[in-house]
């Protein structure tokens, strides 16, 4: 299992749209230790082991579960193990189990209304922000978790 004193979000957040969430880090985090480690592990030594809050890191979980990408085993010798192969899991798939959709603008997601912005349909830029989100689902949703293991 890999040692780790901190995830990547806890250093200082910049504003703006595209930096990954805590949550995403988490949830990330999670899955490539349980994909590294193979057989199942409880939440409370992934948290201890890696200096993580383990309520955090219990709520990340629910959500994977929810989602179908983690699998929990309950018992004395219970914990948590993937639901599926590491190379079928999407990032994509991670960051809408713990933050819903991704777009660069509201306008823009599936499920944008003409609420988003009264000038929905008159706008110049829209057409540009429709193509970035489809060139960032293309390129940085569609790793495999199998991209977060091999980056050493």
């Amino acid at each position: 299992m890999n040692k780790r004193s901190q995830t990547c979000s806890t250093f200082a957040q910049r504003s703006g749209s595209f930096h990954m969430t805590q949550r995403v880090d988490y949830a990330t985090f999670l899955l490539t230790v349980l994909a590294q480690s193979g057989e199942r592990i409880p939440l409370s030594s992934i948290a201890r082991q890696n200096h993580l809050s383990f309520a955090f890191l219990q709520k990340m979980a629910g959500l994977l579960r929810v989602a179908g990408l983690i699998r929990s085993i309950r018992g004395k010798t219970g914990g948590y193990v993937l639901a599926k192969p590491c190379n079928k899991i999407m990032f994509r798939d991670i960051v809408h189990a713990v933050e819903g959709e991704v777009a660069p603008h509201a306008c823009v997601q599936k499920h944008s209304s003409s609420l988003v912005c009264p000038r929905m349909s008159l706008c110049s830029i829209r057409p540009a922000l429709n193509r970035l989100h489809t060139q960032m689902q293309e390129l940085y949703l569609s790793k495999p978790l199998t991209y977060f293991l091999h980056q050493q």
